[in-house]
């Protein structure tokens, strides 16, 4: 065995199974279902960020901001909502 072979193996199989630890091999869909296969996951993934982040409603505050200065910054003191 020549020198450096023992850790090329350790680090081939460290590889092995840090790559398996991060699989996704199932998961919950909003139904409760369990979902297997690459395909079904993108799809549940998808689903849930797409409800997550594009179905946010716009916002509005209604907070009191007069007492901002454009010229003074954090002078003002506390914002009352």
């Amino acid at each position: 065995m020549k020198a450096g072979d023992s850790n090329t193996a350790f680090f081939h199989r460290s590889t092995v199974v840090e790559r398996a630890r991060n699989l996704i091999s199932e998961i919950k869909n909003n139904d409760g279902q369990i979902v297997k296969g690459r395909e079904a996951i993108s799809d549940v993934l998808l689903d849930y960020f797409k409800k997550r982040w594009m179905g946010v409603e716009e916002r509005v505050w209604e907070g009191d901001l007069s007492c901002i200065d454009p010229g003074e910054g954090p002078e003002c003191g506390a914002l009352q909502a």
